[in-house]
């Protein structure tokens, strides 16, 4: 059986700038990425624009039979 997958809840946690910052600081100290905390603060809105955005796209695309948009679903992912 496929779950469904909640788009609002899922992603509620890194609409807060802070908790996005300690996320994405994370991630960049595991990869030894140079200046972690810096670059971690300079992408915590950027990093919460991408995740609203996506959120608009998707959507309307999981609201639609998958088989009949398809092809729309495909197109679209190159418009991003």
């Amino acid at each position: 059986m496929i779950h469904p997958f909640d788009f609002k809840s899922s992603f509620l946690y890194f609409f807060s700038a802070n908790t996005s910052q300690e996320f994405l600081k994370k991630c960049y100290q595991k990869q030894n990425l140079d200046q972690a905390e810096q670059k971690s603060y300079e992408n915590s809105y950027p990093f919460i624009y991408y995740l609203e955005h996506g959120q608009v796209y998707y959507e309307p695309q999981r609201r639609h039979h998958w088989s009949s948009s398809r092809f729309s679903f495909f197109m679209d992912l190159f418009t991003l």
